[in-house]
């Protein structure tokens, strides 16, 4: 089987692991000993979720020609949240009029935006950001 992260072939044997979520444990294990957080796995040409890893963590690993798993740092991490919300706050200002019902839609979204940005800032001791409660 052959294990890629981030497009790079990594030199992998395995041992004892004979399921999917075996595997996928390890290489989590190993990404965060490293700094990084797992971020995507595709098996064979099939995306998989951890969201949904009650459907796959037993398949059998010698069924599997190969693995795919995207890492970023969590700087990189961050980096995409705070641009997500800069995005989104952007699409917020073009539109200028309060009372748009854009301005209406994009509004739904601003507790996603609010844990993005909680998710990045550091709170300290006064508690989480409160970006969320000035639009609510």
């Amino acid at each position: 089987m052959e294990i890629r992260i981030n497009d790079e072939v990594i030199d992998f044997t395995l041992e004892q692991e004979k399921a999917l979520g075996e595997v996928v444990d390890g290489i989590q294990e190993w990404l965060a000993q490293n700094g990084f957080t797992l971020t995507g796995i595709r098996k064979d040409s099939l995306v998989l979720t951890l969201g949904s890893r009650l459907e796959w963590q037993n398949d059998p690993v010698k069924e599997i020609t190969s693995l795919e798993f995207s890492a970023l740092h969590p700087i990189d991490l961050a980096l995409d949240k705070l641009t997500a919300a800069i995005e989104y706050l952007e699409l917020i200002r073009e539109d200028g009029d309060p009372e748009s019902p854009v301005i209406a839609d994009l509004l739904k979204g601003v507790d996603d935006v609010s844990q993005m940005i909680d998710d990045v800032v550091p709170s300290h001791e006064t508690g989480s950001v409160t970006f969320g409660a000035q639009f609510g």
